[in-house]
C-alpha cells in the first residue's frame, strides 16, 4: 500500500506533518479527519525522490555536469520565482475583484441547492479562464476528498488563511452557503476601507509631485534662460538665488548622479524595509504621527471589530477567532500589541479587559466589546460597532484630507515662491540698470 505525506490543521489551529498508509489521496484525507485533523496537503510519500535515484552519471564529464547543474538550480529556482512576481507559478494568482467574483458565484451556486462538486463543475464554463482553470483544479481535489477549504490555499495563494477558516467553519456547521455570502459583504467592505484609505492620500501626494516637477521645471527651464540677464546684471546676486543657479547647473550636467543616488536610496530602503526593527521603529513612529496616526488607528479599530464579528458569526471560538484575526494585522507595532492578548484570553482572561491592559483599542471599541460579552452576543455587537465606526472613518478621512492639503499648499508656496521671487527681484533690478543709461 502507497504512503502519502500530509500537512494537516488540528482543531486549535495547529500545524501538524506526517505520514500515513492508504490506498490513495481520498483515503489520507478521511482518516485524518477521524483523527481530528483537517488535511491541507497530501502528496505521494518519495515521488520526488524517485527519479534523482535513476540518474547515475556514467563518466567523470556527466558528472561534472550534474553537478553544476544541481549547483545553479537554486538561482533558476529563484529566478523563476521573480518571474512570476514573487509567487509559486503553478498555482492560480487572482486580483481582490476575482476573488470576489469567484466567491459571489459559488453562494449564489450553492444556495440554489447545488453541491461543491457540481457547483465546481457549473464554474468550469465561465467566461473568465482564470475562473475556469481555477474550478477545474479545485474540483479535481474535492473529487478525491480534500474539503474545499484545504484545496483553496493548494490551487491558490489569492485565499488566505482568514478566508479558508471561514470556509471551514461553514463546511462543519454545514451553512457553507451563508458563510460566503457573509465573507462577500466582507471583502467588499475591507476593499471600501483600502481604497478610503489610499484616498486620502492620493490628492496630497498629487499636489505634492505638482509642486515638485514645477520646481524642476522652473530651476532646470527658466533659470538658465534668464543666466545671461542675472549676470549682466550689477546688481548683487541673491544668495538663495545663487544657490538655485548651482542646482541648475547639477540637475542639467550630472543628472544622471542624481538618478544613481535615489537608486542606492531605494535599494538601501528596500532592504531596511526587510528588518523587523526597522519596520517595527517605522510604524510606531507613523502611529505617533498626528494626521496619518489618527487614520491609522481608526482603519485598524475598524477593520478589528468587523473582522471580529465575521469570524464569530461563522461559529469560530474567541480563541481561534484571535488567532486568525492577528494575521490579518500587516502593521507590526499594532501586530506587538495583539501578542499578548491572545495568550491573555486563553487564559481565560475576558477580550475586553486583555483589550484595556494592552491599550490595543480605544474606551469606546472596548466598552462595546464588555457589553457584547455581558449579553452573550460579542459577534452582533461587534458588527453592529463596525458599522458605526464605517460612518465616522469616512468623516476621519475628509478632515484628514482637507488638513493635509492647505498644509501642502503653503511648503509648495514657500519654496516655489521664493524662487520666483528671487528671479523676479533680479529682473526688475537689470530692468531699472536699463532705464538708467
Amino acid at each position: 500500500m502507497p504512503a502519502f505525506a500530509y500537512t494537516a490543521l488540528s482543531a486549535s489551529g495547529e500545524s501538524k506533518k506526517g505520514s500515513l498508509d492508504a490506498a490513495d489521496r481520498g483515503e489520507v484525507v478521511r482518516k485524518l479527519a477521524r483523527m481530528g485533523l483537517r488535511a491541507s496537503s497530501v502528496k505521494p510519500l518519495g515521488a520526488s525522490t524517485a527519479p534523482a535515484a535513476k540518474a547515475k552519471p556514467k563518466d567523470g564529464k556527466k558528472a561534472a555536469a550534474a553537478a553544476a547543474k544541481d549547483s545553479a538550480a537554486p538561482f533558476a529556482a529563484l529566478w523563476q520565482r521573480l518571474k512570476s512576481g514573487g509567487g509559486d507559478s503553478s498555482k492560480v494568482h487572482l486580483k481582490h475583484a476575482q476573488v470576489i467574483a469567484f466567491t459571489i458565484e459559488l453562494a449564489n451556486l450553492l444556495a440554489a441547492g447545488f453541491q461543491i462538486d457540481q457547483a465546481l463543475g457549473a464554474m468550469e464554463k465561465s467566461s473568465d479562464a482564470t475562473t475556469r482553470d481555477l474550478a477545474v483544479r479545485l474540483r479535481e481535489l474535492v473529487r478525491d476528498g480534500i474539503p474545499l477549504s484545504s484545496a483553496l490555499p493548494q490551487v491558490s495563494s489569492s485565499f488566505g488563511p482568514l478566508f479558508c477558516s471561514m470556509i471551514a467553519a461553514g463546511e462543519s456547521s454545514g451553512s457553507l452557503d451563508q458563510i460566503l455570502d457573509r465573507q462577500v459583504k466582507y471583502l467588499g467592505m475591507m476593499e471600501e476601507l483600502r481604497s478610503k484609505f489610499l484616498g486620502a492620500l492620493i490628492y496630497p501626494a498629487f499636489l505634492a509631485a505638482t509642486g515638485l516637477t514645477l520646481g524642476i521645471v522652473m530651476i532646470t527651464y527658466l533659470l538658465p534662460k534668464l543666466s545671461v540677464l542675472i549676470k549682466g546684471s550689477s546688481k548683487a546676486t541673491p544668495i538663495l538665488l545663487d544657490y538655485m543657479m548651482k542646482l541648475s547647473d547639477f540637475l542639467r550636467n550630472e543628472w544622471w548622479l542624481l538618478l544613481i543616488a535615489i537608486g542606492i536610496l531605494a535599494l538601501a530602503g528596500v532592504i531596511l524595509a526587510q528588518i523587523p526593527s526597522v519596520q517595527l521603529g517605522w510604524f510606531k513612529l507613523m502611529h505617533h504621527t498626528p494626521v496619518i496616526g489618527d487614520l491609522m488607528k481608526s482603519r485598524h479599530e475598524l477593520q478589528f471589530l468587523e473582522t471580529l464579528g465575521s469570524l464569530l458569526h461563522s461559529g469560530l471560538a474567541i480563541t481561534q477567532a484571535l488567532h486568525l484575526l492577528k494575521g490579518t494585522i500587516s502593521n507590526p507595532f499594532i501586530r506587538q500589541q495583539f501578542e499578548g492578548i491572545e495568550h491573555m484570553v486563553q487564559e481565560g482572561e475576558h477580550l475586553s479587559t486583555a483589550l484595556q491592559r494592552a491599550k490595543a483599542l480605544p474606551p469606546r471599541s472596548i466598552d462595546m466589546i464588555r457589553l457584547g460579552e455581558e449579553t452573550g452576543n460579542l459577534a452582533e455587537v461587534a458588527t453592529k460597532s463596525a458599522a458605526r465606526l464605517d460612518g465616522q472613518f469616512n468623516r476621519l478621512v475628509e478632515r484628514a484630507t482637507a488638513l493635509i492639503q492647505p498644509c501642502i499648499l503653503v511648503v509648495m508656496a514657500v519654496v516655489v515662491g521664493s524662487i520666483v521671487y528671487a528671479v523676479i527681484d533680479v529682473v526688475f533690478a537689470t530692468l531699472q540698470q536699463i532705464g538708467k543709461r
